[in-house]
């Protein structure tokens, strides 16, 4: 167990917030937290230096595991205008490849998903294993000193946290494990190896994708956006909020039903579980998901909250500068435990409906915050997470890359690990 997520440290977190809140006080020793230059999100400047050094370098979660369940089994993916795929190959390995045959460029897979004995290109028919080597070409004898070793599919880094998929565009950057760092061992407890995939739905988002990272960052929004749905739930004012390096992100905040003793009434687990559907979970996670709602963002895209029953991940991604999508998966962690129960369904419908309420809310602030109405976000002390996010975001992009007026001046934030 992760002891920055121990439950002695969490209750002493949210003690020293309720107090803090309660004498209406700036936390001492705490930096006073720049404003960010509004145009971020809505400069093509930035949306092209996020393109070219961002999504090009840092390690991005892409599937799961149940996806690519057998042998040949595929998923392809676009990274903005990169189109990608990931695959079994007959050893039960899942490697990632560009979607591109090395003949003359066509796109090899067309479908979302499906299942090949090997990779076969539409336009030439040049032949692909598995593995992404080439193993047969029409007319062979038509290209002299072909050596079709050499003319293999091109791969990609691609490494897992038990199922969980991530690749990255550089073959540099350093190990996953590395640059998860803490926030590993935060999420720990968590089976990944043995998480089922229950559902996946994509959501387009007509806003920059750093606004919808944004909003899952902080609570202050809770008992305004979701006055009727989270904030039944969660009391925002017993927050643990823990930053961490490389950008991510961790804070538990506290359920409402369960301030004087355990309860599962997070927001995953607001479904009437104590039903016919109910089953006696194998895994134990972190005492701490008894007590509150844990919420993880791991940079750059990534947030998960957890819970018992059902787990969320949410990853978001640019398709234009004021246009996203939010993946959306829900993992079963109890590998035991019944699939498509009525609690799961209920569980899903109402978080969707949560994120609605979200997504309605971020629409709204992209066409309000354009045309300078607003020059700069101003942020408050629970809005930490977010000047975290963004100091990482210059720092992985090359301060001296970004233009002045767009960058975020740095402060020394206290980090955990």
């Amino acid at each position: 167990m992760a002891v920055l997520e121990s439950l002695e440290r969490i209750n002493a977190l949210w003690k020293a917030e309720e107090q803090r809140r309660k004498e209406k006080t700036y936390p001492r020793n705490f930096p006073e937290l720049p404003e960010i230059p509004t145009e971020r999100y809505f400069s093509n400047t930035f949306f092209e230096l996020e393109k070219n050094t961002l999504w090009q370098k840092t390690w991005l979660l892409v599937g799961h595991g149940n996806e690519v369940p057998e042998t040949g089994s595929y998923r392809t993916v676009d990274i903005l205008d990169i189109p990608i795929f990931f695959a079994r190959n007959n050893q039960g390995v899942i490697q990632a490849f560009y979607n591109t045959c090395q003949h003359r460029g066509a796109r090899l897979l067309h479908d979302a998903t499906g299942k090949k004995s090997s990779f076969l290109c539409p336009y030439h028919a040049w032949n692909y294993a598995l593995d992404g080597t080439l193993k047969f070409v029409p007319d062979e004898a038509d290209f002299p000193n072909l050596k079709k070793c050499n003319r293999s599919l091109k791969s990609l880094r691609c490494e897992t946290l038990g199922n969980l998929i991530f690749i990255c565009l550089d073959d540099n950057v350093q190990p996953l494990t590395d640059f998860l760092g803490g926030i590993a061992d935060m999420i720990s407890d968590i089976p990944w190896d043995k998480t089922r995939l229950y559902k996946a739905f994509d959501f387009e988002v007509d806003c920059n994708w750093k606004f919808i990272h944004d909003a899952f960052s902080e609570t202050y929004h809770i008992q305004f956006v979701h006055k009727n749905s989270v904030n039944q739930a969660l009391n925002r004012v017993f927050t643990a909020r823990q930053m961490l390096k490389n950008g991510h992100n961790a804070m538990v905040v506290k359920n409402r039903a369960g301030e004087n003793g355990d309860a599962q009434s997070n927001v995953l687990d607001r479904a009437p579980i104590q039903s016919a559907d109910s089953h006696s979970s194998t895994v134990q996670l972190n005492p701490v998901t008894r007590k509150g709602q844990r919420s993880y963002n791991i940079f750059p895209n990534i947030t998960i909250p957890v819970a018992e029953n059902i787990s969320t991940i949410m990853v978001m991604s640019p398709q234009a500068r004021d246009k996203s999508t939010v993946r959306l998966y829900y993992i079963k962690i109890d590998p035991a435990a019944p699939i498509d129960t009525r609690v799961d369904q209920e569980t899903v419908e109402a978080f969707n409906a949560v994120l609605q309420e979200d997504f309605d809310a971020l629409t709204g602030i992209q066409k309000a915050a354009k045309n300078n109405a607003l020059p700069s976000v101003k942020l408050g002390y629970g809005e930490q997470f977010i000047c975290n996010f963004h100091q990482h975001l210059d720092e992985t992009i090359g301060k001296e890359n970004i233009p002045p007026e767009l960058r975020i001046e740095d402060v020394e934030l206290p980090l955990v690990s």
